[in-house]
């Protein structure tokens, strides 16, 4: 079958529309990686100044700091990982074949961290008692 130019023509535009979502997908994904890598980072370091600590109530109070990070930690990770599902993930069926579910898995243990670190933080703060502070 031949195709005339301009055919050819709305072919190449449609490409280079493709190619300039899948530019600006891949530049959000790549922000929004970077920062939930270094809130992860960021809470790494309260956890560790926390186990360095002798005393109990500096120890806590950087925990709590921490505590306070992953819960923005997870309202981003959500906002991200909805951005994902509704728009990478689709750009990235529509070229190649590869499985996803790696991705998803990722998230979802994650996110299983993070509200397991939550409910210890829960135990350990009524655990203290008032005069270890």
């Amino acid at each position: 079958m031949n195709r005339g130019p301009a055919q050819a023509a709305k072919e190449v535009q449609a490409n280079m529309v493709d190619y300039a979502r899948w530019m600006s997908a891949k530049e959000r994904l790549l922000k929004d990686h970077h920062k939930l890598l270094m809130a992860l980072y960021r809470i790494q370091q309260f956890a560790a100044q926390a186990m360095m600590e002798q005393e109990t109530a500096p120890a806590l109070r950087l925990l709590q700091q921490a505590k306070q990070d992953v819960r923005i930690f997870l309202k981003s990770m959500e906002v991200h990982a909805k951005w994902e599902e509704e728009e990478w993930f689709p750009i990235v069926r529509s070229l190649t074949e590869t499985d996803l579910g790696v991705l998803e898995d990722e998230h979802e243990a994650v996110e299983l961290f993070a509200k397991k670190f939550l409910g210890q933080m829960d135990r350990l703060e009524s655990s203290v008692s008032r005069h270890d502070l």
